[in-house]
């Protein structure tokens, strides 16, 4: 397979999402995506450039930590 033959796979299929694909699966502003990368609670990943990649898994993570209510 040559780059020119890679295929689109859905967002939500993707092993790792960039911090708009956060923003349109979780529906969580951009700001508060930085913010929580900022304050350590969402881990981004490099892989050979300057883009930062998150695991589909740590945002599922990250969400299911947040809390339920208002407290």
């Amino acid at each position: 397979m040559s780059d020119k033959t890679i295929p689109n796979v859905p967002v939500a299929d993707k092993l790792m999402w960039t911090a708009r694909e956060v923003v349109a699966m979780t529906g969580i502003p951009l700001q508060r995506v930085y913010a929580e990368v900022k304050a350590g609670n969402l881990q981004p990943r490099y892989c050979g450039s300057q883009t930062a990649r998150f695991r589909r898994q740590d945002v599922l993570d990250w969400t299911n930590a947040l809390p339920t209510d208002w407290a």
